[in-house]
């Protein structure tokens, strides 16, 4: 998951995971593009469509993340022996996130200001946190922490915790309502609110009617 492979994302999307699969059906989370399937980052438009008819394969098949409308445990995001297609997908999405912060001078300044607002001291350690990438390490040790030792406020794990508004704020960017990168709707479709939204599984489409 590089930002700077959106010139072989445009011109090999099957094996880059922008049509959702790799190697046959095994894996359908979107793997290795993760974060960085969009078109923004090189992934053709005509992907989101190749995407619809796979989650509508999976439905009917009843097979997969697509079998149903919920969201990914969490503890398949984090432990490879419960899920490694998963975990390997949150393992490059993590690295690809904080590798879009760290590169954008104005977040790394806003976060800086944020999180200075009540305490210097806790502000500096959890700018440090997210700026120097310790929250992907963290997360994927299954540890749901807003900074060093501090749990989500309101105990959210997993999916809940990467739709919160609390982590919402601290990384500056929505990633259920995203458009620039790839959104986390086909992997936490409940915390993200999905109905007949793009890029949520179509068994949400059949929940909602």
């Amino acid at each position: 998951s590089y930002m700077n492979m959106s010139r072989f994302r445009a011109l090999c999307p099957e094996t880059c995971g922008c049509h959702d699969f790799a190697r046959g059906f095994e894996d359908v989370t979107g793997w290795p593009a993760t974060i960085f399937g969009s078109s923004v980052f090189g992934c053709p438009d005509s992907c989101k469509h190749v995407r619809t008819a796979i989650s509508q394969w999976l439905f009917h098949s009843q097979m997969g993340i697509g079998a149903n409308c919920t969201d990914v445990p969490h503890e398949a995001l984090t432990n490879p022996e419960v899920d490694f297609e998963i975990s390997r997908w949150f393992g490059g999405y993590l690295t690809g996130l904080h590798s879009l912060l760290e590169q954008d001078t104005r977040f790394v300044e806003d976060l800086w200001s944020r999180t200075h607002i009540l305490n210097n001291e806790t502000g500096k350690v959890q700018w440090n946190y997210i700026v120097a990438g310790d929250f992907v390490d963290v997360l994927l040790n299954g540890d749901w922490h807003l900074s060093p030792d501090v749990r989500h406020h309101r105990n959210f794990t997993g999916c809940a915790f990467l739709a919160s508004y609390e982590f919402t704020l601290l990384i500056g960017l929505d990633l259920c309502w995203t458009t620039v990168v790839r959104n986390i709707r086909n992997i936490c479709p409940v915390s993200c609110g999905c109905g007949t939204m793009e890029g949520c599984p179509v068994s949400c489409f059949v929940d909602e009617d």
